[in-house]
């Protein structure tokens, strides 16, 4: 597979800027990181939300409404990313994400 090798750099600049800045604001507001955390994380509404809520990229490829980020005590989708401040999912869909294996 192909890489642009600007484009991975760029992405990866942005990243740590939008780092330091989320590690800022942690501090600021004295939020602490708790690991393992056992929730249920899903991008799936049963009813109207009264935020927009965006789609699961897995389901919106299968035409399904079926994957979950995470599972409460059972899974964790293989695309899951993490969660960053205010319940934003980031998701490594179509590409499998290999830290999960190294946890």
């Amino acid at each position: 597979m192909y890489y642009n090798k600007d484009l991975l750099l760029e992405v990866f600049y942005y990243n740590q800027i939008k780092l330091r800045i989320f590690n800022y604001v942690i501090k600021k507001m004295k939020i602490k990181m708790l690991d393992w955390a056992n929730m249920d994380i899903d991008l799936i509404s049963e009813e109207n939300t009264s935020w927009k809520q965006m789609k699961c990229p897995w389901n919106e490829a299968e035409w399904v409404n079926i994957h979950k980020c995470a599972v409460k005590n059972t899974s964790i989708c293989p695309y899951f990313g993490w969660i960053n401040y205010l319940d934003t999912v980031e998701c490594c869909y179509p590409e499998e994400n290999k830290m999960l294996d190294e946890q």
